[in-house]
């Protein structure tokens, strides 16, 4: 499977699939939350969604899921035509700060790739806005 970039703000990132454990241990967590948080109706907007999935992640499993994320994307920077393509876990303390609406645009992102129609049947997958595909 090959990484997927996409665009979010002016930054293009490359997502890496995820090692079958992590999958495994968050697709555990993810059914957990959506039977907690009553996920199967839909919630009105972007903003719900990501309010009602921060209550039940709780502020542990949400730095964890933060973390899993980092480990599987790249940072892809273009300058004088050299493409450069770093590993996000090893700037994202300085990249991500103040950008914490493209952090949660990147979690989205990474669980909709990772989960497929997963979300979809339950309901609460988040609207698309400021999300890009790369080619």
């Amino acid at each position: 499977m090959e990484p997927r970039r996409i665009t979010i703000g002016d930054h293009v990132y490359q997502l890496r699939p995820w090692a079958y454990a992590d999958g495994r241990k968050w697709l555990y967590r993810f059914g957990q939350l959506a039977a907690h948080a009553g996920a199967a109706s839909k919630v009105e907007s972007d903003e719900a969604a990501i309010g009602k999935l921060l209550e039940a992640l709780g502020e542990d499993r949400f730095a964890e899921l933060c973390n899993t994320v980092e480990q599987y994307t790249d940072l892809v920077q273009v300058s004088g035509g050299v493409e450069k393509v770093q590993p996000l876990s090893s700037v994202s303390a300085a990249h991500m700060r103040r950008r914490y609406l493209d952090l949660v645009k990147l979690l989205k992102a990474h669980v909709e790739e990772e989960f497929g129609d997963f979300f979809a049947g339950l309901g609460v997958v988040l609207g698309d806005r400021g999300v890009k595909e790369t080619d």
